[in-house]
């Protein structure tokens, strides 16, 4: 706590003196109270507003994060997502237009995000808050809420959404007892050539490539396309197949840059004339082969893997529910054998009775129908 109130001097000097004169140079830093929103305190660092100081463009979060292990600021190259309720309830309570900047200062350098509105994860919140502490009889949570799962991931898809702005260096403020001004501990600056600026620049690309280079993951495998006829051996003397796309990868590839790898190898042999009806792999991609683009299951194996994991997930009593409301409206009738059925005509179930079924049993046949005769799918 000592650390995050110390560091906001320096956050402020930041933000003024390096970021808001490159980023938003016709807009004014002001400093925030607390708001009350539905019962709940929202305290901003600040906010960046127009020339008139009256409309609220951003509000404004630091963060100076500190490993207590190592003692040091870590920067951050991403919103973390348990920032992302602050940051979009402080942009609620400001009135903010944008958003709310995001900015992470260390020692060494300052990164800056800009994180847009969230109107459903700002009443999800509210929701949850008022349904644990204004409850017309108060008591004590004795676990979590069932929405709370829904909003983590809500909040995890927008922490992805937050817009990167850049790295910059970092100033350090200090405050001024006979000042009403605070004072920043910058380095004089000094004209410069055009020259000059151009061989700088360059200075930095390569920079930028050298850290690339020394940082990128190095490759441990090659990823080879073969293309090959449907029957390889139809000709002994010539070659099974072709190498026609490569690339190099680490141990593991993500399922989704696998899938649009594939596909570009598709469309450029589909623009050369060739026909590739099919595509064969060895297990590591066998996802590629049951599952759709958008996790949509392709086989019945993994149609039932895919239900089997999502009920395991279910409580009890929702489960008791889903059953409870199978088979409410059904229908009987008889076939020209003399057969008697009864068939559910509610959520696409249909209910095959035994052949010694009667009118005078259906309460007791349904009982056992539900468990041992349902032909579908939950």
């Amino acid at each position: 706590m000592n650390h995050g109130i110390a560091s906001e001097t320096h956050e402020i000097a930041t933000l003024a003196g390096i970021v808001m004169p490159f980023l938003f140079p016709n807009s004014i830093y002001c400093e925030e109270g607390y708001y009350i929103e539905n019962k709940m305190m929202v305290s901003p660092d600040g906010s960046l507003r127009d020339n008139t100081g009256l409309n609220v463009e951003y509000a404004f979060e630091g963060k100076a994060p500190l490993n207590e292990i190592v003692m040091r600021c870590l920067q951050h190259y991403s919103v973390p997502a348990r920032y992302i309720p602050q940051t979009v309830l402080e942009a609620k309570v400001t009135g903010s237009t944008n958003g709310t900047i995001y900015m992470c200062w260390t020692s060494e350098s300052t990164t800056v995000f800009k994180v847009p509105s969230n109107e459903q994860i700002c009443s999800s919140i509210e929701k949850i808050a008022r349904d644990i502490y204004t409850a017309d009889v108060p008591k004590r949570p004795t676990r979590i809420p069932i929405e709370t799962k829904v909003l983590k991931e809500h909040i995890k898809t927008h922490a992805k959404n937050c817009e990167y702005l850049g790295e910059f260096p970092s100033l350090f403020g200090t405050n001024v007892e006979n000042s009403h001004s605070e004072q920043l501990k910058m380095n004089d600056s000094k004209s410069f050539s055009y020259k000059e600026l151009i061989t700088s620049l360059h200075k930095c690309l390569q920079t930028l490539n050298d850290v690339y280079n020394l940082q990128r993951m190095y490759a441990s495998q090659v990823l080879v396309y073969l293309l090959a006829d449907l029957d390889r051996l139809w000709k002994p003397e010539l070659p099974h197949s072709v190498p026609v796309m490569y690339c190099y990868r680490g141990y593991s590839l993500p399922m989704d840059i696998a899938r649009k790898l594939i596909e570009h190898c598709i469309h450029a042999c589909i623009q050369r004339g060739l026909h590739v009806p099919v595509v064969s792999s060895d297990g590591e991609f066998v996802q590629l082969m049951v599952q759709g683009k958008n996790g949509q299951p392709l086989t019945t194996h993994q149609l039932s893997k895919q239900v089997w994991t999502e009920v395991c997930k279910l409580k009890k009593n929702e489960i008791l529910k889903l059953i409870s409301s199978v088979n409410i409206a059904h229908r009987i009738y008889t076939d020209d054998n003399g057969r008697s059925f009864i068939e559910s005509i509610d959520n696409g179930f249909k209910l095959k009775t035994p052949r010694d079924y009667m009118e005078t049993n259906v309460k007791r046949s349904r009982c056992s129908l539900v468990f041992y005769s349902i032909r579908g799918s939950l």
